[in-house]
């Protein structure tokens, strides 16, 4: 939705005369016309919207501050300072007045513009920071190489692709961050033990990757000691490397 001030004392001395058509019809205009103030005249749609034909004549008349273009347009030459403040060349938020300016016969580089006493603090924030705001976008396209898979099978790199695309379509896909961190844990864990890994979480719909549980089996003809000792043993090689 397009967004425009207004300097509510600018023309309150001036209005007050008027009939009330025609204050209608200028904060009509106001909130109809382009970027620089200007609007293709179309009585039509005015009156449909207002009600009642519009009386360009006695607009003009009763305020100075709107003209006629030669083109039909009205024009009025206070909304530029109001909103834009002094126009600026090349400064983006800018560029639509200068295109309607010069499509409507009027030189934005000659023609003179009174400066606002108290100037939008958003223009000049805006125009201050904007080397700043083109640094963010730059950084922001220079995105870091993505982390190399540790493994290149075609099992492997089947089962990552399949796990990547169950994440994006739970709506949480991974951040640099964490593919990095789920590759550390891959190449960990082994190629073997990755696949079944990415498959299982992938079956699962789990966000993380786990190493695959192993099963602990047992001779039958051990005694209940050395089955806990056998059993230690492999949790504590399992668990060595963390």
């Amino acid at each position: 939705m397009s967004k425009r001030f207004v300097d509510t004392d600018r023309y309150r001395k001036a209005l007050r005369g008027l009939d009330c058509k025609t204050r209608l019809a200028h904060e009509w205009l106001w909130q109809n016309c382009d970027h620089a103030g200007v609007w293709a005249t179309d009585l039509d749609l005015f009156k449909f919207e207002c009600g009642y034909s519009l009386n360009i004549e006695a607009l003009l008349k009763a305020c100075p501050w709107v003209r006629q273009l030669a083109n039909g347009s009205l024009f009025i030459t206070d909304y530029i300072d109001v909103n834009c403040g002094k126009l600026k060349e090349g400064y983006n938020p800018h560029k639509p007045v200068f295109r309607s300016l010069e499509a409507n016969g009027i030189d934005p580089l000659t023609l003179q513009f009174q400066d606002l006493p108290n100037p939008c603090p958003r223009v000049v924030d805006e125009e201050e920071d904007i080397d700043n705001t083109q640094g963010r976008k730059e950084r922001a396209r220079k995105k870091p190489e993505p982390a190399p898979h540790p493994f290149d099978s075609p099992e492997y790199l089947a089962a990552f692709e399949a796990f990547d695309q169950m994440r994006i379509a739970k709506r949480k896909p991974m951040t640099d961050r964490a593919r990095q961190l789920i590759l550390a844990d891959l190449t960990n864990m082994g190629e073997a033990d990755a696949i079944l890994s990415l498959n299982t979480s992938t079956r699962s719909g789990w966000t993380d990757v786990y190493p695959p549980k192993k099963t602990i089996q047992f001779n039958g003809q051990q005694t209940d000691e050395e089955r806990r000792a056998e059993r230690n043993r492999i949790i504590a090689e399992r668990y060595a490397g963390q």
